[in-house]
């Protein structure tokens, strides 16, 4: 039971300064907003049962396609 809480311990001090350097690491610094790459949308709809959902993203799905590795 020591050993156990001494491991959740020791998991929890250290989660925080990982998150802290990946935020230091990462685009933007952890302190300016984060910045996608811009994308095209196209015009999708789909009719689920008179509901319409529209999906601008779904050419995002064609993982084969160069277009999406670019």
């Amino acid at each position: 039971m020591l050993l156990a809480t001494l491991a959740f311990a020791a998991l929890s001090l250290c989660t925080p300064s990982r998150l802290v350097q990946a935020q230091r690491n990462g685009v933007g610094g952890g302190n300016s907003p984060i910045t996608y790459p811009a994308t095209k949308k196209v015009d999708v709809v789909d009719d689920y049962f008179g509901t319409k959902v529209a999906d601008p993203y779904r050419w995002l799905e064609d993982n084969d396609s160069p277009e999406v590795a670019a």
